[in-house]
């Protein structure tokens, strides 16, 4: 279904089972909207992106695999080790959880399609992130981390469901647009932190990492645009869309800056994650298609209907680093921590947005082996929802398990996440 989606061939499927001019004439809802809802909901915030998590995992890796400067931060000459760390989320702009369990599965009905189409915003958004860190080791300010990577991000226009649940209007244009990037890559690095001293009571670090990325896979829609219309006379219209995919294994490095700043029980983080030039792939293909219609009616056929295909090879192709922005300011207190954070990515690719974030959360810290958190997001395609996780220590051995995506009355989650780590020492 994504494939047909991406490729606008959804639009060449539905037109060759028409009965008259008309595209859709609804039946085919039954079928097809749990598969729009799955695409829909399968995209990504990280769950480890929320604010009771800032302090441990952060993408399924360290907290200084993130912001290096806090390998330099109230550590001494700590150790650490981190077995795994995993995360996986899921997230979209337009479907919650309580939409796909009411309609999944059911026969929809006029007021049905005007209730999902309501729900849905002019551009449909969906990301989806897997991150997996394995053999992490910090030894005072230096530290060593192994990850990888996998990210989508998919876009559709509204237009295509418009049609799909209420067929073409006679005389109204449609738009028939998409986007999607995919990323998949692992990585190796090492990053170190140190000190910058004290002005007054104001204490200050810095940190970088450096990491050497092995990407495996990327796919991008680096061409869709297209229209239709229904007049007297049958359909109108064109549609173009160009999906690249990489071939071979890439390569490239990447950079993370991190800045710390503490006075009292305040305490101030910045960091620049995943820096750096693009990723160079030795060949790629890009596959092209294009249809046109000319008063395309069932008698017609392929008399009125146009088609080509066309696949193409290229010598060599770069793609960007999915980079990202992120703050953190932080309150110590004698019961636990509050923290406050924005995450922003400088540009929309797989497993990033610029749409920003803001997240709200707190550890409180009754016992010295139990740490429980609570955090509330908003902003980027998730909405309004809310996290809780805990960090568990037991002797040298230490867990933290962090589930985001529960709803909110004001709101409803429309992301789902979780995030696992388990580890020796305090990494």
């Amino acid at each position: 279904m994504l494939e047909y989606i991406l490729r606008n061939r959804l639009l060449r499927v539905i037109l060759r089972k028409q009965c008259d001019r008309r595209i859709w004439a609804g039946s085919w809802g039954k079928r097809t909207v749990p598969l729009i809802l799955v695409l829909l909901m399968t995209s990504a915030v990280d769950s480890s992106d929320v604010p009771w998590n800032p302090a441990r995992t952060v993408y399924g890796r360290p907290p200084w695999a993130v912001n290096p400067a806090l390998l330099a931060v109230n550590y001494g000459e700590a150790w650490g080790y981190e077995l795994i760390g995993i995360t996986t989320s899921m997230a979209n702009n337009s479907i919650d959880l309580d939409l796909y369990t009411k309609y999944n599965g059911t026969f929809l009905d006029h007021e049905d399609k005007q209730t999902i189409l309501a729900e849905i915003a002019d551009e449909l958004r969906g990301r989806a992130v897997t991150r997996v860190g394995a053999m992490s080791l910090r030894a005072g300010k230096l530290g060593y981390i192994m990850r990888s990577y996998v990210g989508s991000d998919v876009g559709l226009d509204k237009d295509l469901l418009e049609i799909a649940f209420f067929g073409n209007t006679l005389g109204e244009q449609y738009h028939l647009l998409n986007s999607g990037h995919l990323l998949a890559m692992s990585s190796f690095g090492f990053s170190y932190g140190h000190p910058l001293g004290s002005i007054g009571a104001w204490k200050f670090a810095a940190g970088g990492g450096l990491e050497f990325l092995f990407p495996w896979k990327a796919a991008a829609i680096t061409e869709s645009r297209g229209e239709l219309i229904t007049e007297d006379t049958g359909v109108t219209g064109w549609g173009a869309t160009a999906v690249r995919y990489s071939q071979g294994t890439g390569k490239g490095i990447a950079f993370d800056l991190g800045f710390w700043a503490a006075f009292d029980q305040l305490e101030i983080r910045l960091a620049v994650s995943t820096i750096g030039p693009s990723i160079i792939w030795p060949e790629s293909t890009e596959e092209y298609y294009h249809f046109e219609m000319d008063g395309w009616t069932l008698e017609k056929g392929d008399d009125a209907f146009a088609k080509a295909d066309s696949t193409r090879n290229f010598s060599s192709w770069s793609t960007p680093l999915p980079t990202e922005l992120r703050s953190l300011v932080a309150v110590h207190t004698a019961w636990g921590q509050i923290h406050l954070a924005w995450i922003q990515g400088l540009r929309t690719l797989a497993g990033v947005s610029t749409e920003p974030r803001f997240l709200l959360g707190t550890e409180w810290e009754p016992l010295s082996w139990l740490r429980p958190r609570f955090g509330i997001s908003i902003g980027g395609l998730e909405d309004l929802s809310l996290s809780i996780g805990s960090r568990l220590n037991l002797w040298v051995l230490h867990t933290d398990l962090s589930v985001f995506g529960f709803r909110l009355p004001a709101g409803r989650s429309k992301a789902f996440g979780l995030s696992l780590s388990i580890g020796l020492g305090d990494i």
